[in-house]
């Protein structure tokens, strides 16, 4: 058992004293910071980027502190297994086309605009898959090899039938968690409905979507393309971005924003 002086050091050199660090707010500032810190005066960490979900129900664990639910074969809770998730998603979410009705009140694009609204509220990353500079494929084995999580499918599933595959499935990147080192979530942009989704929540992000040829603040334009002559945002040259996923054969490029 760690004591707290270690504790205290092993926070500081694993850069894990960045989420509990003193923030001094700029309190005559007009603007809002771009990582949300001091959005709340009062409790300037709270919904700040990178930091943890916050919680309604303590998290449960394998092994208590970050091993995931269902990993150990035979395992026992109230007496039971734990259900293949797939089986679950399959026997609850499941509706046949007879028993869907078309919403006489609403559109798609009502589920559309809480899709947005959602997304400029909490992103939660994927661990990363390079470990030591060895590439971990989650999406061609079955087996668990972190951060790799793959869904096991059940007999008789109604759209998967090959034999001896799994859905890929990468667990969501931990945060720091200074007081009890129970894995937590990391929400890596601001909960603040603050348009992060499209300026970020991080400050090289938002200077890289400015122009900074001069100091009007101005958004920065595509520099090779226009529509028509009416300017285009500038390309993402990140080759990690998911909208790059999309279609990798096309080899169309994003926009930055």
């Amino acid at each position: 058992v760690l004591s707290s002086q270690q504790k205290d050091i092993l926070f500081k050199v694993t850069g894990c004293n960045y989420v509990t660090r003193p923030i001094r707010c700029v309190l005559n500032s007009p603007y809002r910071t771009i990582t949300g810190e001091c959005n709340n005066r009062e409790h300037p960490h709270f919904g700040v980027a990178n930091h943890a979900y916050a919680r309604w129900l303590p998290a449960e664990y394998e092994d208590g502190i970050s091993l995931p639910r269902g990993l150990i074969e035979g395992q026992l809770y109230h007496g039971h297994p734990l259900p293949l998730v797939r089986k679950v998603s399959n026997e609850i979410i499941t509706t046949s086309n007879e028993n869907v009705t078309a919403d006489q009140e609403r559109s798609l694009a009502f589920m559309h605009w809480g899709q947005w609204i959602d997304h400029d509220l909490d992103l939660a990353h994927e661990s990363p898959t390079n470990i030591e500079n060895k590439k971990v494929e989650c999406d061609t084995s079955c087996n668990y090899v972190p951060p790799c999580f793959p869904i096991k499918i059940p007999p008789g599933d109604s759209r998967i039938v090959t034999p001896g595959i799994c859905m890929p499935f990468v667990r969501t990147a931990a945060v720091c968690n200074p007081k009890t080192f129970v894995r937590e979530q990391l929400n890596s942009i601001t909960s603040f409905l603050d348009a992060s989704a499209v300026y970020g929540s991080e400050e090289p992000l938002a200077r890289s979507l400015r122009n900074q040829s001069n100091s009007l603040g101005l958004m920065a334009i595509n520099q090779n393309f226009t529509d028509a002559g009416l300017a285009l945002l500038p390309f993402e040259n990140n080759s990690n971005s998911l909208c790059l996923h999309t279609n990798k054969t096309a080899k169309i490029p994003c926009f930055k924003a």
